[in-house]
């Protein structure tokens, strides 16, 4: 698959923007269905607002992904210049499709930069940013399911996909519509060590991420209809036209678990993200009380759904368990997760 030559980490002039944490007010009313040529997003409930409120203001400062219980994943660029006493005493997520009448507002109380972050330097002679990685802590866990994260490493095979970004930023390149959820399909178009690469004028509404996006998630659909994050949301050109570049979650994997690890004293994926006990199956965890146990697990059965014949009664022809009768008539059989 032919693909775009890869840009290399330094470059003599760097006509870029960062998707900076605007210091502008939230225009929450602004009701225009773009993140730049993209539409309103009623979905994904998981990607949150990272703001504050000052006085009558409200702040939607960056976007981030809710990726466990406790964890907002997002980029280093967001928080790096803000006093972390700031961060836990104003900081919010809000959660919802517009800030100005979020579904929930969680508090903060830290914020983890990842330790190899570079900040990107625009202008003759400048710096592409490295590892543009920070994750959020939560002082309370999260209502919602977290957005599950891409580990394995990104191929050739995967130029040209088609995906999708989420934020709350700007909606134009005069930096005006933020604080509304939207979303827009990103053709994948080139990658390298560190980002994935996308040309607004490959991209089918021609839309691209902008101011306000930054943190956010780029996702891509699996094979099981799931939304899987694989990059956060890094730089883009000025006037959010032309090319942007989102961080690869897959190179940041070894960070990342050690930060699950040190909020939950876990690294099972399936537990930090609160889907044991919540009366739905997850196929993919194995630990998930909430599957059915196999058949040779419940008593009197020998794995086939009958008797084997133990009771030491009967020795005519088996039949069928009264127990699975009987969960299937109390509603035993769980639900699973799609």
């Amino acid at each position: 698959m032919a693909t775009a030559s890869r840009p290399p980490s330094r470059i003599p002039t760097l006509p870029l923007l960062v998707l900076l944490p605007w210091a502008s007010a939230a225009w929450a009313a602004d009701a225009s269905p773009k993140i730049v040529n993209g539409e309103a997003e009623s979905g994904h409930p998981a990607v949150v607002s990272l703001g504050a409120d000052f006085g009558s203001q409200r702040f939607s400062l960056c976007t981030g992904s809710i990726i466990t219980t406790r964890i907002i994943l997002t980029a280093a660029h967001c928080g790096a210049d803000i006093p972390p006493e700031i961060i836990a005493s104003a900081g919010r997520a809000y959660l919802g499709d517009r800030i100005d009448d979020p579904l929930y507002e969680l508090r903060l109380n830290d914020m983890v930069l990842h330790p190899g972050y570079v900040p990107l330097q625009s202008g003759v002679g400048g710096q592409i940013s490295e590892n543009d990685f920070a994750v959020v802590i939560l002082a309370e866990d999260s209502p919602v399911v977290p957005i599950p994260i891409n580990w394995e490493p990104v191929t050739e095979d995967d130029v040209g996909r088609e995906m999708l970004s989420v934020g709350y930023g700007a909606s134009s390149g005069n930096g005006n519509g933020s604080g509304t959820k939207r979303s827009v399909t990103l053709v994948m178009t080139d990658y390298d060590e560190q980002f994935l690469f996308t040309n607004a004028n490959r991209n089918p509404t021609e839309g691209n991420i902008c101011s306000g996006d930054s943190g956010g998630p780029q996702l891509l659909q699996d094979a099981q209809g799931e939304w899987v994050q694989w990059a956060v949301h890094s730089w883009g050109y000025e006037g959010c036209g032309g090319l942007s570049a989102s961080t690869r979650t897959d190179i940041g994997g070894d960070w990342l678990m050690e930060q699950i690890e040190a909020v939950h004293g876990s690294t099972d994926l399936c537990e930090v993200r609160g889907l044991y006990g919540d009366d739905i199956c997850d196929e993919a965890c194995e630990a998930d009380p909430d599957c059915l146990p196999p058949l040779a697990a419940l008593p009197g059965l020998n794995g086939t759904g009958f008797g084997d014949g133990s009771g030491g009664c009967s020795t005519g022809p088996a039949r069928p368990s009264m127990l699975l009768v009987l969960l299937g008539l109390l509603g035993f059989w769980p639900r699973r997760r799609r």
